[in-house]
């Protein structure tokens, strides 16, 4: 897991979605502020052969740390 950490405006999605776009063949891009990607987050909807999963704005989510835990747990 890794996470990018910074204050508002410095380009932290540009540089998410910049390393996506140059190191990963498989990646998938959620953003909490998308309703339709807010439902695929909290159903887990992400494709199993994605080698990157990246989730922009989770910390909206109240309980974000917990899900992202669990999620991760399950993984093999």
């Amino acid at each position: 897991m890794v996470f990018i950490a910074g204050p508002r405006q410095v380009g932290k999605t540009t540089l998410a979605k910049d390393i996506v776009a140059k190191q990963f063949a498989k990646p998938q891009y959620f953003n909490w502020d998308n309703r339709t990607d807010r439902k695929k987050i909290l159903q887990s909807e992400w494709p199993g052969n994605a080698d990157l999963i990246i989730l922009d704005e989770i910390h909206k989510y109240k309980e974000w740390k917990a899900y992202v835990i669990g999620e991760y747990d399950t993984l093999d």
